[in-house]
């Protein structure tokens, strides 16, 4: 007679486990993985772009349609389980900032993107009340769920938008929800909105959405110090995928939480992707079901991948921004030699101090973004240039209002010179008391005198540059 019939149930399924070469460890449920793939704060910038704020010059970096390109390719490199977020601030700014964001969401229909959350750029589509038409006509527009859980219609007491979604990625449930600045609420353009505290919101936010998923996402708008304090004080977020405060995380912050359960980090990871485009942060997760039922991050690794002219350009992205630029293509004159970017800011203002007869050009450095390279120039050149559609303002200050704004932003002179550390206006030393005529843009002009200035009609600065450049560049 065979022993085998007289071995414990048990023992007889493991030794069937191990004949049939399964193993016993196999019975635990594998972990599963998960690649987020995240922008934020591009703020208009569709087009490559020189770049110095890492402390060194990078010439010719982002564009939307290498962007796109970038996108496509690690999505294919990663499988399955990939998400594509932005964390918000995609448009108001930029070569294109008259077209209220429709070239932007057109864009990031046709990468695709997954889901985003609402930027306080967003609200400033306009300077009047007609931009909160045009942001909902542009998440209208957008063939991704746009979540927002703290924008609230004062008259209604619903969000404007869904507060999150739940997004069913191969099997697993993953929910996103999104919170914009708080500073919203002081916009003209909020006007009839309610801007919920984050973190309150936060808290609510998760208690409705943890029965129906497996993961949480934060898209966050509030910027990186914000989310530090959401990830301490709402520790049932997983990941936060930030914007706002620009920060370049070149790795990402692990906020660790107490009691946390054995068999994965033990906190939340903060991710963001600095500005504009300019890479692409990747982040991979290794995810792991533990005895709450939920999963959790069991590892995680995560990059930012440099948006370069190295990347070939995905070409439908190419043709929808033809579209838009055609009518930016005319040839405005030449440049016999470049304007290089890191002497353009100082160019703009001499440009700007003649178009207007002033003693005094003051351009603060970061509002110019490109040189222009010899040769043929375009409207189209310029605005990737100079890419706000501001306007040239002629004030009258004293010699202490100049010193002080040049003391505080860091600003480009025309008609002024700096020598031994004093200020010099032309080739006499600057009297603070005396009165100087000063060509500056009009968004600085009021916060200088307390007053909007004499802005010159329709004199833009771009349109300037343009007639600079017809009538002096032949």
């Amino acid at each position: 007679m065979s022993r085998m019939k007289f071995l414990p149930v048990t023992a007889v399924v493991l030794l069937s486990l191990v004949s049939s070469g399964v193993s016993v460890a196999a019975q635990k449920p594998l972990p599963i993985t998960l690649t987020i793939l995240h922008t934020n704060d591009i703020h208009g910038h569709m087009f490559p772009f020189d770049y110095s704020k890492l402390g060194k010059g990078e010439t010719d970096v982002g564009g939307a349609a290498r962007r796109a390109a970038l996108i496509r390719k690690l999505k294919k490199e990663s499988g399955k389980r990939v998400l594509v977020m932005d964390a918000g601030d995609v448009f108001t700014r930029g070569p294109l900032a008259e077209l209220h964001g429709v070239p932007d969401f057109a864009i990031m229909n046709a990468v695709p993107y997954d889901i985003m959350t609402l930027g306080n750029n967003e609200f400033k589509g306009a300077d009047g009340p007609e931009a909160q038409q045009i942001m909902l006509d542009r998440i209208k527009q957008a063939r991704f769920p746009v979540v927002a859980a703290n924008v609230i219609d004062a008259s209604t007491g619903k969000t404007i938008v869904p507060p999150y979604k739940i997004l069913n990625v191969d099997g697993l449930r993953i929910g996103v929800f999104g919170v914009t600045a708080s500073r919203v609420a002081t916009y003209e353009q909020a006007k009839g909105l309610t801007i919920a505290d984050p973190v309150e919101t936060a808290k609510k936010t998760i208690s409705e959405m943890e029965p129906k998923c497996d993961f949480i996402i934060a898209l966050s708008h509030l910027g990186y110090p914000s989310d530090i304090e959401l990830a301490t004080r709402v520790p049932r977020i997983d990941v936060i995928i930030g914007g706002d405060s620009h920060t370049w995380l070149f790795q990402p912050t692990l906020v660790k939480h107490e009691n946390a359960q054995p068999g994965w980090i033990g906190g939340t990871i903060i991710c963001q992707d600095g500005e504009w485009g300019k890479t692409v942060g990747k982040l991979y997760l290794t995810l792991s079901r533990l005895n709450d039922g939920k999963f959790h991050v069991e590892r995680y690794n995560s990059k930012l991948v440099e948006v370069n002219s190295s990347i070939k350009p995905a070409t439908d992205i190419e043709k929808i921004l033809a579209q838009y630029t055609k009518p930016f293509t005319a040839k405005v004159g030449n440049l016999n030699k470049p304007v290089p970017t890191p002497e353009a800011a100082e160019w703009v203002a001499e440009v700007i101090r003649q178009a207007v007869g002033a003693q005094v050009g003051l351009m603060p450095k970061e509002d110019v973004e490109n040189g222009l390279r010899a040769g043929t120039v375009t409207p189209l050149d310029i605005r990737r240039m100079f890419v706000y559609p501001n306007r040239i303002s002629r004030l009258a200050l004293t010699g202490k209002q100049i010193e002080e704004f040049t003391s505080r932003t860091d600003t480009a002179l025309a008609g002024a010179h700096l020598r031994d550390g004093m200020l010099y206006i032309g080739q006499d030393k600057l009297d603070e008391n005396a009165k100087y005529s000063v060509a500056i843009e009009d968004y600085y002009a009021a916060s200088i005198s307390g007053e909007a200035g004499q802005a010159e009609p329709g004199c833009s600065i771009r349109d300037a540059i343009c007639d600079h450049v017809a009538e002096n560049m032949k």
